[in-house]
Formats: C-alpha cells, structure tokens, sequence
C-alpha cells in the first residue's frame, strides 16, 4: 500500500512538473490572452487555433491601425514599433524585419484576423527598440529664390489677379541613376478621342495640347538622352481609360510614370495662372501586384520601396517645376508649386510618377501661348530637362513652394 502511495505522489509531482514545463511554455500567451478577457476581447477558434481581429490586437497593444480599403494592407503602429499584414499572406512585418506566421492573415467579415500565437509572440517583442534607418533622402539648405524677369519671345497679357504667396516645402535629393541600367520611362497624354479634356475660350482642345507636349518630350530625350527606353500610352487621339494608363506602366515594370496636362479652373476663368506639378500621397497598389511572389510579398511589405517611390516622385516633380516656371515671366504664369494629390494615375501606378498641369488653358491669354509650336517646344523641353535632372541626381535650386489653395482638374482624380 505504501508503496503504491509513492508511486502515486511520484506519478502527480511528474504531471505538475510536466504542467509547469507546459505554462511556462505558454506563459507568452496566457500574458496576452489574460489582457484580452480583462478587456472582454472575444477569441475567434478557426482551423484548430485562436485567431484576434487587428482592431482588437491594436487595442491591446495600446496601438493605431491602418487600413488600406483597396490593398487591403493593414498596418498596426504602437510604441516605436510597426506592424504589416497583407491578407492570404504568412508573411508579416514586425518594424523591418520580416517574418512568417503560421497560418495566412485573413479576411472574415471584411475584418483581417491572425493567429493568437503570432500575436503572443508580437507582445513579447513590443518591448525591443525598433532599429533605425538612414534615410535615402536627405534635406538640402534652402534660400529663397530671388524673383527674375525675362522678355519672352512671344509676350503674354498681363495678369489681374494674382493668386495666393506660396508656403514652403521639405527640398529633398535622390542619388543618380546608373547610366548603365536600362531605364523605362512612360509618357502619359492625358484625355484623347471623344474625351477632349478642358477647351479654351477660342476651342483650343486639352487632348491636342498634351498630345503634342508628350511627343516633344519624346522627341527631346531621344535627342538628349538615348539610352532612356520611353513609351507613350498614346501616340495619337486615341482614348485609354485610367486604368489601362496604369496597366501599361505597371506591366513594363517602368521606372518612371509622367502625365501631362492643361489646367482649367471653375472660378476667375478668364484670370487663373500658374503652372503646378502633382506627386502622388500614397501607392497602394506598390504590394499588390497581380504576380507577387514570396519574396516580392516579403520586400513590399517593407514599404522602404514604397516610401522610396513616394520621394522620389516628389523629387522628380520638384525638378519639373523648376525647369518649368523658369521659362516664364513670374508675374504674369506663377509658381503654384509641387503638391501631393491622389490622382489615379499616381496612385495606381508602382513607380515614380508625376502629374504635370502646364497652364490654364481656359485664360484666353495661356490658351493664345499654348497654341504656339514655339511655346510648346519649350515646355516639353523644361519638362524633359526635369526628367535629365532626375536621372543626374541634381540638388535643386531653391526652396520648393506649395499652394494650398490650387485650382485643379477635378475629372483625373
């Protein structure tokens, strides 16, 4: 009998031991899950696990989620610290290391959900300071510009109103492009066909305006720089819907997206002026791609790309503006500036992009200049010359100014 009673104490001191082995095994997930009941957050049980929702995960971590509606890319920001989930994906990012759950984040109910386990794991680390980066970018010393008053060859009207004094904007500088790297760059007309875009006073047609703007530009770096490969979404008056516009850049894999327009405004017709130049707010279609693979998942979820496009672009307009505003009379076509704006064209396309609006086409006395060969020569010229500065990794000249209170068009947004 004793000997039996020995066994026994040695048989529950065994399974104690083997339940202490097991607790502290999952001591990180009991940490976790003891927060989320005080908290009266529901566990879902899916596929043999616990699974949180994001909005909860974000909650417990004391933290400010993200949600991309097109991408569906779901960012959890808390303490020094980031988080990346992309749906039907393992693969996560925890500040710029990337790593792989168990299963698939997932989509139920239009709420992206992972495994508990991965967010245990997550809990523990929140506690590890995020490593810092050296930005690509870096700022150069800013001097406002003095203003200079050049005799054009062709006059223009004077001007009655002048619009708003700019602010000032971050100047930022990107590297050179390797000479020896193939570069793709597409040229993007805007409008075309039974879509005639903004029509002057006199009927001066946006279509044509751009059309022949973009086969200048083309003409212009076939000259100047040969080796860049350019393609035109359209070398006619077709029509092309925005996203065959994306498509087409986005299926070349192109280093660089240019569109160019004319502007038009709803209020002062007659008197709107300035030339201005859009860079894109955000890219969600950067870790979308229809072919990702592992590893294209895994570098888009970093989003050191995706921001790197996003400077860059804003770079690649800052050099367009100047060249641009420095063929005209400041006066009488003023610097509206660089300004992000989500047009779809920028949005959706993966690679640097720019959208150029290279005057009021609806003021009688612009809409008089643009129909000059000589005046569009040179506009295309200072937009190529932009594009010779980008691929030169050239500093620019001065401060860049931004208008807030700018009047674009409404129907590329």
């Amino acid at each position: 009998m004793r000997i039996r009673f020995c066994l026994i104490n040695i048989a529950l001191a065994g399974l104690f031991f083997l339940g202490f082995i097991a607790h502290a095994a999952n001591a990180e997930e009991l940490s976790l899950e003891q927060k989320a009941l005080s908290a009266n957050v529901t566990l879902q049980n899916m596929l043999g696990e616990k699974w949180i929702t994001l909005p909860d995960f974000a909650f417990l971590l004391k933290g400010s989620l993200k949600e991309d509606p097109v991408s569906r890319r779901s960012e959890i920001t808390f303490k020094n610290h980031r988080l990346v989930f992309l749906p039907e994906s393992k693969k996560a990012l925890y500040d710029e290391q990337t790593t792989e759950m168990k299963q698939s984040a997932r989509l139920v109910s239009g709420t992206m959900i992972i495994p508990f386990s991965f967010a245990a794991l997550v809990s523990n680390l929140a506690f590890v300071p995020a490593p810092r980066t050296v930005p690509v970018f870096q700022p150069v010393p800013t001097e406002k510009p003095v203003p200079e008053i050049r005799t054009p060859e062709e006059t223009p009207l004077p001007q009655t109103t002048v619009p708003d004094a700019p602010t000032v904007a971050e100047i930022i500088i990107a590297p050179p492009v390797d000479k020896n790297q193939e570069f793709v760059l597409v040229i993007d007309a805007g409008h075309g066909d039974q879509d005639s875009g903004a029509v002057g006073p006199w009927g001066l047609r946006e279509k044509d305006v751009n059309l022949d703007l973009v086969l200048g530009v083309a003409d212009y770096l076939k000259k100047n720089r040969p080796k860049v490969k350019v393609v035109l979404t359209r070398k006619d008056d077709t029509f092309l819907q925005l996203e065959e516009r994306t498509q087409l850049a986005n299926s070349l894999n192109a280093d660089m997206f240019v569109s160019i327009h004319t502007n038009s405004a709803k209020l002062n017709r007659y008197t709107a002026s300035g030339v201005e130049t859009f860079y894109p707010r955000s890219k969600p279609t950067l870790y979308a791609s229809a072919n990702n693979s592992g590893d294209e998942i895994a570098s888009l979820l970093k989003q050191g790309g995706n921001q790197d496009v996003l400077q860059r672009s804003q770079y690649l307009a800052a050099l367009i503006q100047e060249d641009l505003i420095d063929i005209f009379i400041k006066d009488i076509v003023p610097d509206r500036g660089i300004k992000g704006k989500s047009f779809f064209v920028l949005k959706y396309t993966n690679m640097v992009a720019v959208l150029v609006e290279v005057g009021f086409i609806c003021n009688p006395n612009i809409e008089a200049n643009l129909k000059s060969p000589a005046v569009r020569r040179a506009i295309a010229a200072a937009i190529g010359k932009g594009i010779e500065s980008y691929l030169d990794g050239r500093a620019l000249k001065s401060s860049v100014s931004v208008d807030q209170g700018v009047v674009e068009e409404q129907a590329y947004d």
